[in-house]
């Protein structure tokens, strides 16, 4: 409503102190929630990127195993022929 025909001041000319401090109140509380929000984003994202830097340097520099030589790998001689020709274990 418009100056002068009874609105919620009812031409005292003073603001409606009380509705002006909930304003606030819930202007704050908004603002509270949204930086609790970004926050936890903002967390969220670099324990994100710290746990991808480890991994990416956990890499020691072997390489995956289709890098490496075949001469690493036990020639056909050493490799047993059947399940049977395995050594027992031996408890002592």
């Amino acid at each position: 409503m418009s100056f002068g025909q009874g609105g919620p001041d009812r031409g005292s000319g003073t603001p409606d102190w009380a509705a002006l401090a909930e304003q606030a109140e819930r202007a704050r509380a908004r603002r509270r929630r949204r930086l609790i929000a970004g926050g936890g984003a903002l967390a969220t994202v670099l324990v994100a990127g710290i746990v991808a830097l480890a991994v990416v340097s956990e890499d020691d520099g072997d390489g995956d195993a289709s890098d490496k030589p075949s001469s690493s790998l036990p020639s056909a001689e050493k490799l047993p022929s059947s399940p049977d020709s395995a050594p027992s274990p031996t408890f002592k």
